[in-house]
């Protein structure tokens, strides 16, 4: 049950040149992993990974489907 539950997940360590769409690739890496039945940590992994990958080019971007743990 997730009501009333935190989790937390770590933030991967970056050098970002750009935050912009940061946000954005998180929810989208947690939505598309959540949706794959995996379950809290892993679409939150999933979801930090799109997010850092977003911090290392400039602007928004498109990306690639990542192997995540």
């Amino acid at each position: 049950h997730l009501c009333c539950t935190s989790y937390r997940c770590a933030a991967v360590p970056v050098t970002p040149i750009d935050t912009t769409g940061a946000g954005d690739s998180f929810i989208a890496g947690f939505l598309s992993a959540w949706l794959d039945h995996r379950d809290m940590d892993a679409a939150l992994r999933a979801a930090a990974a799109h997010a850092s990958t977003t911090c290392l080019h400039i602007g928004g971007f498109s990306q690639p489907l990542l192997a995540l743990a």
